[in-house]
Parts: structure tokens; sequence; C-alpha cells
């Protein structure tokens, strides 16, 4: 018996090891039906509402300048312009992948990210823009949320001071 336990503990360290040397997944190939099942585990609870806070964020704020800060006479003059575009650059990479897997085309998913990206800066009719709001914030909240959740896992250490931006 004193045998099984003593080889038990020896295979222990090695088991975790095997799992601490996976590489971490990159959220970005994850199926929209993955990332929903990533970002709804009961651990994951934290990153995804950061990531409604940060992700979710930029559509609300893109919607808003779009409809209410842009001059329609002159918007290529105006930094609020601008704001919108990144506002849509943000977005454009996670609507584009969620429309790529469900609908298995990328002619759709391009489709998918114009019009539904388009109706919420352009469309007057605001139920449209609105409803294309909805998906947007939904998209990016849990995209991010899976890139939070899955990122904490993948960095063991804190901030490396001497590459912040790599």
């Amino acid at each position: 018996m004193s045998q099984i336990r003593a080889l038990k503990s020896l295979q222990m360290p090695v088991e975790r090891r095997k799992k601490e040397s996976r590489k971490p997944v990159d959220p970005s190939l994850l199926s929209p039906m993955a990332q929903l099942r990533v970002a709804s585990k009961p651990q994951n609870r934290i990153s995804l509402i950061s990531g409604i806070l940060l992700g979710g964020i930029v559509p609300i704020l893109t919607y808003c300048l779009a409809h209410f800060e842009v001059n329609p006479e002159k918007p290529y003059f105006q930094v609020t312009t601008y704001l919108v575009l990144g506002g849509l650059l943000f977005s454009a990479k996670s609507v584009y992948s969620w429309g790529r897997e469900a609908f298995n085309s990328p002619a759709k998913a391009l489709g998918f990210l114009v019009l539904a990206e388009g109706v919420m800066v352009f469309s007057s009719i605001q139920i449209l823009s609105l409803v294309s709001l909805l998906y947007l914030i939904a998209i990016n909240a849990v995209s991010t949320g899976v890139n939070l959740a899955i990122g904490v896992k993948k960095q063991a250490n804190p901030i490396n001071s001497n590459n912040l931006w790599g």
C-alpha cells in the first residue's frame, strides 16, 4: 500500500508539469459556441464581466459618437469621425471571426461585418441601429471576456516592464 502511495506521489508532479506546459489556445481560433462555453464557466465570471466592461463599451461609444457627435455636413474634418472609425476597427476582427464560424463563408462573414457595423453607424431607423448595437456589444463582450479568461491562464508573471508593448 505504501509503495502505491509513493508511486502516485512521484507521478503527481509530472502530471502537473504536463498540464502547465500545454500551449494556451488562441481565443480567436475558438468558435462562437466555444467562446460562449468558456465565458459562461463559473471560474471565468470576472473575466466575462471585465469583457463586458472593456469590449462592450466600444460599440456603445461608437454608436453615440456616430449618431450624436459627428456632423454629417463635414465628417472628414472632425476628430469624432476618426474615433468612430477606431471603434469600427476595434470590433471588426471579432465580428468577422464570429460571422465566418457562423456562416462558414468568408464572403458572408464580410457581409455580416459590413452590415452590422454599417447599420449601427449609418441607419436612421433607430430600432435597426439599436439591434445592431446590441449584437456588437454581445460579440465584443464575449470575445474580450474569453481573451481575458484565457490570457489570465497563459500569463503567469506580472507585466514585464522591459516590454510593455510587445
